[in-house]
């Protein structure tokens, strides 16, 4: 039987809904809110999501603005290189953009990764908290903010499919 699942992929936070017993129901997080801060932190040797990460941003390196860039290829324009924390922002070479940071203390690893990459990571942290109260989803809905172009929504996709 396929099960059903929402997931709001909003610019501040996240949320996924589920249908079961014929309700509708958010998931929660260790924490029980049930909007999830799109937030990633990357710490060493793991990768923390939601709440915890958004509370390591101010000495971690953490995608917390990175929505911003998904999907868009032109210059940063009047973005201020001090707006990101613990990581460079940069472009690729077809204008790409992508996060650049060093994932140890000693900063002699560096790490790169693409907005879409980050976006499936959250993706895949909603999937797995409802997998953890052993609703596993087969189907998803997909909701985006309603400002976001062609090329964004796309880019959700692209994320979608990683995760």
């Amino acid at each position: 039987m396929n099960q059903i699942g929402g997931i709001d992929v909003g610019t501040i936070n996240n949320s996924l809904c589920y249908f079961r017993n014929g309700l509708f129901e958010l998931i929660k997080d260790d924490r029980g809110l049930t909007t999830i801060p799109a937030v990633v932190s990357f710490d060493n040797d793991k990768i923390v999501y939601g709440k915890e990460a958004k509370e390591n941003a101010n000495f971690k390196p953490s995608a917390t603005e990175i929505k911003r860039f998904l999907g868009l290829h032109s210059d940063l324009g009047d973005f201020e290189a001090n707006d990101c924390t613990g990581y460079q922002l940069s472009q690729d070479e077809n204008g790409k953009y992508i996060m650049k940071f060093h994932i140890d203390e000693k900063e002699e690893i560096e790490g790169s990764i693409y907005p879409e990459a980050v976006v499936a990571l959250m993706l895949r942290d909603l999937v797995k908290r409802a997998a953890d109260i052993e609703y596993y989803i087969s189907d998803v809905v997909i909701t985006v903010p309603a400002t976001y172009s062609l090329n964004r929504i796309h880019a959700v996709l692209e994320a979608a499919k990683l995760a």
